[in-house]
């Protein structure tokens, strides 16, 4: 699905802590965990977004499986002539982080996210281009064209 790579962390729930659980896990592989019932686990991309938290409900001895990746996916294509960058608005703090790598024109990145998210796009002088929000369900695509 072009997801990327991403980590499992086993999540304490007494704490909150979350402990790396995998190596980074490219798209489309699979990897084993060994868990107990109730275990809580948190799949993150390498930006340490999280895309999915998952409970084991499986008793010892049966194998329980979980596939990361229903998030919707905007993908931001690149209509201007200059190199844009995608940036998420946090709508609790109202910062902006940046997502991803520069887009050159012409090309595309996709993004997961949640319905609801905001994105804004600058060009390199960190001039605005425009906010998008996401409308995508779960597991659909939305694609944005980034123009004036």
């Amino acid at each position: 699905s072009g997801s990327g790579p991403m980590e499992i962390f086993w999540k304490n729930t007494q704490t909150g802590e979350e402990v790396k659980a995998s190596p980074e896990i490219a798209s489309g592989d699979w990897y084993d965990v060994e868990s107990h019932t109730g275990h809580v686990f948190v799949a993150k991309n390498m930006e340490g977004t999280k895309l999915k938290e998952f409970v084991v409900k499986a008793v010892p001895g049966v194998r329980e499986e979980h596939t990361v990746g229903d998030k919707a996916k905007a993908t931001f294509y690149n209509k201007m002539r200059k190199t844009m960058r995608i940036f998420y608005i946090d709508e609790a703090t109202g910062k902006e982080v940046g997502v991803g790598q520069d887009i050159e024109p012409g090309s595309y990145q996709g993004v997961f996210a949640d319905p609801g998210h905001k994105f804004i796009v600058y060009d390199d002088k960190k001039r605005r281009s425009k906010e998008y929000t996401v409308s995508a369900a779960f597991g659909e695509q939305q694609t944005f064209h980034v123009e004036l």
